[in-house]
């Protein structure tokens, strides 16, 4: 059996990693219904029987993509706003939170990416095992937006889960038209930001 020198990853985990990383910017340009296995190989490199020696099927793919999709953007914007000082007001702990949700959708991440525009295509029993993670991830948001209100920043009589809604749709929806040659990360962050706390009266 192959094994990993001194905690470098093996020829098998890399491919592995490339089969993944491949699948992720595929399911995520193609959606899931029109990714086919063979598409996956060739994005990866490799023969479309090679993917069978690490992954059982398509849906254990896509699986694994949802799983690393969700997690990765809940680390970057837990990392976000657990670098603020303490002292950080509720509307800049939510600026932050924003632009790291941008940021990693928008720009680092197929997983992310893939994660959004596929989890509502997605088979309903993969559905089901992924839904806790979501609901886990906007329990964070809900209380990012619980602090601002009780600090004043959004009104008392603001249902915060309609308001949490509003925001991943104006976050997740930027993925179709998203241009960065017109506006940066930290511009668009600041609008969403400014137009959920203050709105555009």
């Amino acid at each position: 059996m192959e094994q990993a020198s001194q905690g470098k990853p093996t020829k098998s985990e890399k491919t592995r990693e490339r089969i993944l990383d491949a699948a992720a910017r595929t399911f995520r340009e193609k959606g899931y219904a029109s990714t086919r296995l063979s598409d996956i190989a060739a994005a990866a490199d490799t023969q479309a029987g090679s993917l069978y020696y690490h992954f059982d099927s398509r849906n254990q793919l896509l699986d694994e993509v949802l799983e690393r999709g969700i997690t990765r953007v809940f680390e970057a914007v837990r990392e976000g706003v657990e670098g603020l000082p303490s002292d950080a007001s509720g509307r800049e702990r939510l600026l932050v939170a924003i632009q790291a949700h941008l940021g990693f959708v928008l720009q680092q991440d197929d997983y992310a990416s893939a994660n959004i525009r596929l989890f509502g295509q997605t088979p309903e029993a993969i559905r089901r095992r992924h839904t806790r993670k979501h609901r886990v991830y906007a329990a964070y948001w809900k209380g990012l937006l619980e602090s601002a209100q009780a600090e004043g920043e959004i009104r008392a009589d603001v249902d915060l889960s309609l308001a949490r809604l509003s925001l991943f749709g104006m976050m997740n929806w930027s993925l179709e038209w998203y241009d960065p040659s017109r506006l940066g990360i930290g511009d668009l962050a600041r609008n969403m930001c400014d137009t959920l706390l203050d709105g555009i009266a």
